[in-house]
């Protein structure tokens, strides 16, 4: 069967520690990889004072850029880097269409990651 177009993960739910937020992306990751899914919204958060999604967003993205470093995955595009301003962000939109549908809610939403595993 085919793969959805894009998956969204929430690793913030919950409220987990960072470890565990990252635990529970890197099992998305292999999933989505072994499955084909060409795309995942990571949902994170953008942080709070008291919220742990302060911590959660910059670990991912380390990691993540790790990831990336080390061709592990495709790439990956921040939130607050997905629009029509940013070529990046426009390159995204291209490569998946399916993101049209949830284009005004993730425009510039620095609470999510998108990442090509």
């Amino acid at each position: 069967p085919s793969a959805p177009d894009c998956q969204t993960v929430d690793i913030e739910a919950g409220l987990p520690t960072v470890d565990e937020a990252l635990a529970k992306f890197d099992r998305a990751l292999y999933l989505a990889q072994q499955n084909g899914t060409p795309l995942l919204r990571v949902v994170h958060g953008w942080g709070s004072s008291t919220g742990g999604s302060s911590y959660i967003r910059p670990a991912l993205r380390r990691h993540l850029a790790d990831l990336a470093d080390r061709a592990l995955i495709r790439s990956f595009l921040p939130g607050d880097r997905y629009s029509h301003a940013f070529p990046d962000g426009l390159a995204l939109l291209r490569r998946h269409p399916v993101l049209r549908l949830t284009e005004p809610s993730d425009r510039l939403n620095p609470g999510i990651t998108f990442v090509e595993p």
